[in-house]
């Protein structure tokens, strides 16, 4: 019977805890507001302060009621329908119903603290919120410890599942609620006037502040957060796989260190908030981001490659193929055009190319000036030339410049297969609209969007683009054997958009230069082999910042009249030189102006 009076005993426990504290906390704040409201001023600055963290409370708080009603419930289900199971199921089981109590507490708690944390009183916040904190880690530390003693499988599963909850609450709370109570800024704007005006603000902290604080909270901040994502991998070395591969000696040995780095993140993260140096004026992170864009676009391999061999480095085989075959099945089965990412992508690549690559511009080349192309009309973009990594042809109708020029008007790219190929270049791919070229997808791509993007000259003209850099006697090649667009254009009667890119050629170079070999491993194999492109620092893959503008020439359509039944070669011919010598006098008519004067174009 004692098992019974404990669990019953510990069920009132759970029952009157929140509430209590949610009781205590409100005359708490009463008291806190009837204190400091001797003057009607002083009685306006209190209801002002504690509406500031209205609304962090009102959160927490509701995590707080949403965490205990579902645990109290649960532990009146354990003590009516488990007394059969014997004391040790019903304890261990109540005890994870306590622990779900405890984060309630450090809930409602963390809801009062915020509220008053403007006040006098809230001096001391900060302080309280990094002993919740620390409060959670350890408690995590110890619900690892302890699984040594858990009575079957079941309860090990779920005491780490809770010891994970109990690091995240504790370490995100600490950094979130904690620097924002911490840094707490109080300004006050000398106005000349007889009433100065008085300000309260918390917008110095925020939780994702890359690159800020200084450098010794950059430090710690880092050491805290890597600390954080070790002890989660701890646990789930701990997980049923982890205890079949590793047996319990040395279980034993992951449970007391992954318990350790717990608490440590903790003390790293709450240390570091006292070393946060306010700026004046806020540094522009936007930088951060436009790196990290360039390598997502420039180094996609480089980062899948980064990934597989950190999962392997950090976890067990079958663990690290298990993550990494349920990453690549999620972007497997997300793979379609993703509008939201094109406008993501097309709002940056302006700020991206004027910071790191020299910057970059869109010319409307319309001849006369009469020329109105619409999204009623059918159109081949055909881009020239194609550089080592050619992505203007994907990226420069998302430019907003484009969508000013030619609203509506949203081609589908047309690409080599090779980059279906390859994992997550596949997903990019599909998300930034591209298909792979062929004749028929690219009949149907002009049929269902109207308008399409394709480099003519091909892989083949890729072979060529070394030429571009001889120091002796540098010229622009373009590959015109192909003639497949100029018959699909003869068939839809669609229009034949030049567009030529200046720059981007230069922008990467191929690490080893060897044309023949390159040629007929390209007529052999599909693909130009070697190929290493070569930019920025003179071995990564990152593209040089040029001395002029990336710039795209958009030159004035081709019109094709379409025709009906056979299409002869005769007919393809024509209209085959026709384009050419548009595409001529557009190079020729804009090379001076970008910096290609001693750069002659060659068709070939």
């Amino acid at each position: 019977m004692l098992h019974i009076g404990a669990g019953l005993v510990l069920l009132v426990v759970l029952a009157v805890a929140v509430p209590a504290t949610y009781h205590a906390g409100k005359a708490w704040v009463q008291g806190l507001v009837e204190r400091q409201g001797a003057g009607e001023e002083k009685a306006a600055r209190s209801l002002k302060l504690l509406s500031a963290g209205r609304k962090r409370y009102v959160i927490l708080s509701t995590l707080a009621w949403a965490t205990w009603g579902p645990s109290v419930a649960f532990g009146a289900y354990l003590v009516h329908n488990q007394l059969s199971h014997g004391p040790e199921v019903l304890l261990v089981n109540l005890g994870a119903t306590f622990v779900c109590v405890l984060i309630a507490e450090v809930f409602m708690i963390s809801a009062f603290i915020a509220q008053v944390s403007g006040s006098k009183s809230g001096k001391i916040s900060s302080v309280a919120v990094v002993m919740l904190g620390t409060f959670l880690a350890i408690l995590g530390g110890v619900l690892v410890s302890i699984q040594a003693y858990l009575p079957d499988e079941r309860s090990k599963l779920v005491y780490t599942i809770l010891s994970g909850i109990c690091i995240l609450i504790g370490a995100t709370s600490t950094h979130g609620l904690g620097g924002w109570v911490e840094h707490y800024v109080h300004r006050e704007s000398n106005t000349g006037g007889a009433n100065d005006a008085k300000e309260d603000t918390w917008d110095e902290w925020c939780f994702w502040q890359p690159f800020r604080g200084g450098s010794v909270f950059m430090l710690t901040q880092c050491c805290g957060w890597v600390l954080f994502g070790a002890s989660f991998l701890g646990l789930v070395w701990m997980s049923k796989l982890g205890i079949a591969w590793c047996g319990g000696f040395c279980l034993s040995h992951i449970r007391i260190s992954v318990a350790l780095i717990m608490v440590f993140a903790q003390l790293f993260l709450a240390g570091s908030l006292k070393f946060f140096k306010h700026e004046r004026t806020p540094r522009d992170s936007t930088w951060f981001f436009d790196w990290a864009l360039l390598l997502l676009l420039y180094c996609p391999h480089g980062l899948v490659v980064t990934v597989v061999i950190g999962l392997y480095a950090l976890l067990p085989a079958y663990a690290a193929g298990s993550v990494i075959f349920s990453i690549f099945a999620v972007l497997e089965a997300c793979c379609w055009e993703w509008p939201a990412f094109k406008i993501w992508i097309g709002s940056r690549l302006e700020r991206l190319a004027e910071r790191l690559l020299g910057g970059v511009r869109l010319v409307h080349d319309d001849g006369d000036g009469e020329e109105d192309l619409g999204k009623d009309d059918r159109l081949i973009f055909a881009y020239h030339p194609h550089a080592l990594f050619p992505l203007g042809v994907i990226f420069f109708h998302l430019l907003p410049s484009f969508q000013t020029r030619f609203p509506g008007i949203r081609p589908i790219t047309l690409v080599a297969s090779v980059l279906f190929k390859l994992p997550f270049l596949r997903s990019l791919a599909f998300w930034s609209g591209c298909r792979v070229v062929s004749g028929s997808v690219f009949r149907k791509s002009l049929s269902d969007r109207g308008a399409v993007a394709v480099i003519p000259g091909g892989q083949a003209e890729l072979c060529e683009a070394p030429r571009a850099h001889s120091k002796d006697c540098p010229e622009i090649v373009l590959h015109t054997q192909h003639k497949g667009f100029v018959k699909i254009a003869l068939e839809t009667g669609a229009r034949i958009v030049p567009v030529l890119c200046f720059g981007e050629i230069y922008q990467l170079t191929n690490g080893i230069c060897m044309p023949k070999v390159q040629s007929w491993t390209y007529k052999a194999l599909g693909f130009p082999i070697p190929f290493i492109p070569v930019g920025r620092f003179g071995f990564t893959p990152l593209p040089l910042r040029l001395q002029h503008p990336l710039t795209f020439v958009i030159g004035k359509s081709v019109p094709v009249e379409r025709v009906q039944g056979k299409i002869s070669q005769d007919q393809v011919e024509a209209t085959h030189a026709m384009y050419y010598k548009h595409v001529e006098a557009l190079y020729n008519k804009y090379k001076d102006t970008v910096g290609y004067s001693d750069k002659p174009l060659v068709l070939r």
